[in-house]
């Protein structure tokens, strides 16, 4: 329904969208397309096919979502179309989010994503895409930029990660396994992700998360490269069930690829690099005699086995096998 197109530096200019609701989509919400310094906040979009909170092309910076929330964003296939022309506009909207980030110099305060394969998909690709090329020097890189700022937000009920910081882009916007590794590292604060099928935090290389509450998720956080997490909360499984599996367990945090055999607070692997955790609690993180599901506060997998690059100190278990090794 709304998109700014090549407003460039529109900071102090005053533009922005306020107490509107966007429902029934036919595709996306909101696109910021080369521009700067929007604001979007009291907003609520519901079902809107492909992503639907979007920065389009990677060069988008100092935009500003404040208490916005969304709600169902529905894949489109590749091989669709309608009235002759297919309805995939970009290749990763098959796989959508509520906010798909590709520059992480925006700010996102007092949001909620609700379902979408991701909640906040920070996505950054090497060089600006598209069109907007033109406007950037060579050797930019919307990877070299900071993180503006994300807290006090909420996800969940996603169908793989409420956060996601991986798979970012190539210039043609395909998914690329390269790292996102600014200065400083970006840090994720005061946020609570719950009821996602992957993880509540999927991440990849240096990425912080500071006061964050992880609920009832397939597991708490994943991630490899160097990464930490401090002064937080990750609480395996709850009272709260939702609906499940008929004839399995009737709990709500069902894997997309199957039946989870273990669930983790905090999980690492393979790379070997170091990894941080202190003052967090672990909750119920223990052997589950109904599903049959083991369970542990900690897994750590393959090289990151080795020490010294798993560190973890002031830790608090709670009903819960504290640390796996697996090689």
């Amino acid at each position: 329904p709304i998109h700014f197109h090549n407003g460039m530096d529109s900071q102090g200019m005053d533009f922005w969208i306020k107490q509107c609701s966007l429902h029934d989509n036919f595709q996306r919400a909101v696109v910021i397309h080369q521009t700067h310094g929007i604001l979007i906040e009291d907003v609520v979009s519901y079902k809107t096919n492909g992503h639907m909170f979007i920065l389009e092309e990677g060069g988008e910076q100092n935009n500003t979502w404040n208490r916005v929330f969304g709600a169902v964003s529905i894949p489109v296939a590749s091989e669709e179309t309608k009235y002759g022309v297919t309805s995939l506009i970009i290749p990763t909207d098959t796989e959508p989010s509520i906010f798909w980030i590709t520059n992480a110099m925006n700010t996102i305060t007092g949001c909620v994503a609700v379902g979408g394969r991701f909640g906040f998909w920070y996505s950054i690709p090497n060089k600006v895409m598209g069109a907007s090329t033109k406007y950037y020097p060579a050797d930019f890189s919307p990877r070299d930029l900071p993180l503006k700022q994300f807290t006090n937000n909420v996800g969940h009920s996603s169908q793989a990660s409420c956060l996601m910081v991986d798979e970012h882009l190539d210039v043609n916007g395909n998914i690329v396994i390269e790292g996102w590794t600014p200065n400083p590292s970006p840090v994720f604060s005061h946020s609570l992700f719950y009821k996602c099928r992957g993880q509540g935090i999927w991440a990849h290389d240096g990425k912080g998360f500071h006061d964050v509450v992880l609920v009832d998720n397939g597991n708490g956080i994943l991630t490899n490269g160097f990464g930490w997490i401090k002064d937080s909360i990750i609480i395996g499984e709850t009272d709260n069930l939702g609906y499940g599996r008929p004839g399995v367990w009737w709990r709500s945090t069902t894997d997309w690829q199957g039946w989870p055999t273990r669930v983790c607070g905090f999980m690492t692997y393979d790379n070997g690099l170091p990894h941080h955790v202190w003052n967090t609690e672990f909750h119920n993180f223990a052997y589950n005699a109904t599903s049959q599901r083991n369970a542990s506060s900690i897994c750590v997998i393959g090289n990151s086995v080795l020490p010294p690059y798993v560190k973890t100190w002031n830790l608090t278990h709670i009903n819960s096998i504290p640390i796996h090794l697996a090689a």
